[in-house]
């Protein structure tokens, strides 16, 4: 099979659903360590992983079942220069930061759709994302506005749900442990040649610790998610593809006290009778037709996000908040090669989408602060990628953005990578510019008494680029590898306090914030049977002022180990996450500084199974083994040693 006509059939989005069972099958028998076949964020249309220029980290369904992890936030944090901040216990708000920029500015696709939450900040809330569904997800670290348009100045965490094959399986899932914690889990897949489908819902529940340093309330959390795909082959060269997610929480919170003056708590989290209820859902439909024996493809989608969150003090509901995004988009690529010529392979791609958006406030004690917006803007793209030789990969991207609330953008992508033939020795690099665009809450929004938007607020911008060495020793058992990246970030939203009132207000900042850092990744097959990866990172991010960016540690580091055993029906998955001494914000007017230091911590999870039969399986693990106590948030405590033990029931089979 040609790598055009490769292209084709596995093309971005969920068409390669097929691609990745093969995959991770493939994973499971003993061999070298390689990157995945396809990748299919970093360009509009999926490409060998050797072909990416740049650095690109993927999580497989295995590493996912292996490490038992309940929340995408958990697995993240193995990932280079990712850093994971939770308020507190589960359900609480928990951002997840790319090289040194802000939450806002990682763009999160599920199944093809931006998930970023319309309402605040365009920031996606990982508390609410549960691992049970989940195929693939892949980080895309740099900017990538130039591809995926505002908000990925940081990068791109693109998420693969599990859908439908040729065939039927069913299972179901049950656990509990600490903290009163219980989760349900249900879904069956199947289909025809034709027509497969999927459908897939979690039940998860926690009564929580108390977030508050004194007082025993504890704060509870509960999560229901469902999750539907499907997929048509109307003909051989013409597909409709369907994916929707819905979700509900409802978090139990306590308050952070900026009383002004002054009271005894001030700056820290007390006990309240606090709760936020959250809902999001989001699908997308598509259409895609293939033409000219594959050299011309054609995909024509709709997708659909909306979000609500109402809240709540003393079980009466203070605010309520609803965006919603409705996107049209349209690709056309084509697929050429010119065999005289450098025996070249040539994807050229044109893109352009329609996206708008819808924002509603509703404060109940202010009446006048209700309101509502809208806003559409447009996005048009081009992108050539080149294999020369099939050893020199070269890409470059345009986008244009028309935006009706701000000026115009363009924004601009260049990657290389170069496979050294007869040494293993991969070289990869990038250069891009980003935006990221205020949201209506940046603009317009209102809290009594805690927040005021800025209607004058402009677009966040950024540029960076990276270079980096893969090295695969060892007949490919073992990969290494290193990259050096840059970045500066100019008109900086951040968020001030003004006098007399001291209510949150966010303003473009003056000066450049510049990041700088290392990434180690290494994986290793010492046996056929055993496993081992790491990562490394170092971050240098300093605001215009000089001073240390918070919630980013200078240094952030993983170790996995995994142990197969007894012919492959037992496995032991061992797990370390150390995330440095990093800067928060405090909140305390009668202290001189307005940062505090946080202290280092290492997160250990062990995690066991064993298949009993091949429809049973028993599973448990220890969460936070050496029961650390530690804050990611300052003031925000967090759960300490949890253990978790469950059964899992499988029908059918691939």
């Amino acid at each position: 099979m040609s790598i055009t006509h490769q292209r084709n059939i596995l093309r971005f989005g969920p068409f390669v659903t097929a691609f990745f069972a093969a995959s991770v099958s493939a994973q499971e028998a003993p061999g070298p360590i390689s990157l995945p076949d396809l990748v299919v964020s970093a360009s509009r249309t999926a490409v060998e992983a050797k072909e990416v220029g740049s650095a690109v980290t993927v999580i497989s369904r295995q590493d996912i079942e292996r490490r038992q992890a309940r929340y995408v936030s958990d697995l993240l944090r193995s990932v280079p220069s990712l850093s994971v901040n939770r308020s507190g216990s589960f359900g609480g708000q928990t951002q997840v930061r790319i090289r040194g920029a802000e939450g806002n500015h990682t763009l999160v696709v599920i199944d093809g759709v931006e998930a970023n939450d319309p309402i605040s900040d365009s920031e996606y809330d990982f508390s609410n994302l549960l691992a049970d569904d989940i195929e693939r997800i892949e980080v895309l670290r740099g900017p990538q506005s130039a591809i995926w348009g505002s908000d990925s100045i940081g990068g791109v965490i693109n998420i693969v749900t599990r859908r439908g094959f040729e065939g039927f399986q069913a299972h179901g899932s049950a656990e509990g442990g600490s903290f009163g914690t219980y989760r349900l889990n249900a879904g069956v897949r199947g289909g025809t040649k034709r027509l497969r489908g999927s459908l897939s819902g979690t039940l998860l529940h926690s009564d929580g610790v108390n977030i508050a340093g004194s007082g025993s309330e504890k704060d509870g959390y509960e999560n229901g998610t469902f999750n539907a795909t499907g997929d048509l082959e109307v003909t051989d060269n013409f597909t409709i593809s369907l994916n929707g997610r819905y979700n509900r929480t409802d978090a139990q919170h306590d308050r952070q006290d900026f009383a002004v003056p002054a009271t005894p708590t001030q700056g820290l989290v007390v006990d309240a009778d606090d709760e936020s209820e959250f809902e999001q859902i989001f699908g997308r439909s598509q259409g895609r037709l293939v033409l000219l024996d594959g050299a011309w493809e054609q995909v024509l989608g709709v997708g659909y996000t909306r979000t609500n969150r109402e809240n709540y003090s003393n079980d009466r509901l203070t605010s309520e908040t609803t965006g919603a995004k409705t996107k049209i988009d349209y690709q056309s690529s084509f697929f050429f090669s010119t065999p005289s010529v450098a025996n070249a392979e040539h994807t050229l791609t044109f893109y352009a989408e329609r996206e708008h958006e819808e924002f509603r406030n509703r404060s109940i004690d202010v009446p006048s602060a209700n309101q509502n917006r809208d806003a559409t803007e447009h996005g048009f793209v081009g992108e050539y990628r080149v294999d020369l030789w099939d050893q020199l990969f070269l890409s470059g991207a345009v986008r244009h953005d028309d935006n009706e609330r701000f000026e115009d953008a363009t924004t601009w992508r260049a990657t290389a990578a170069w496979m050294v033939p007869g040494t293993g020795t991969r070289l990869h690099g990038s250069y891009a510019t980003g935006v990221t665009n205020p949201t209506f809450f940046d603009l317009f929004g209102f809290d009594p008494g805690s927040f005021a938007g800025n209607p004058d607020l402009e677009p966040e911008k950024s540029d960076g680029w990276d270079i980096g060495l893969e090295q695969a020793l060892f007949d490919e058992r073992l990969v290494v590898d290193v990259t050096y990246f840059e970045a500066d970030l100019r008109d900086e939203i951040i968020t001030t306090f003004p006098a007399p009132n001291f209510v949150a207000t966010p303003v473009n900042q003056d000066g450049k914030s510049k990041r700088r850092g290392v990434e180690l990744t290494m994986n290793a097959r010492v046996t056929d049977d055993i496993d081992l990866g790491g990562t490394f990172t170092w971050l240098d991010a300093k605001d215009p002022d000089g001073q240390r960016e918070v919630r980013r540690p200078e240094f952030l580091a993983s170790l996995r180990a995994n142990y197969r055993f007894l012919d492959g029906r037992a496995n032991v998955n061992l797990s370390a996450d150390y995330n440095g001494r990093m800067r928060d914000n405090e909140f305390v007017f009668a202290t001189p500084e307005d940062r505090v230091w946080l202290d280092e911590f290492v997160l250990v999870n062990l995690a066991a199974s064993y298949r009993l039969t091949d429809r049973v399986q028993l599973f448990g693990r220890i969460e936070n083994l050496l029961d650390e106590d530690y804050q990611e948030v300052y003031s925000f405590n967090t759960p300490g040693i949890g253990a978790y033990a469950g059964v899992r029931l499988t029908f059918g089979g691939p």
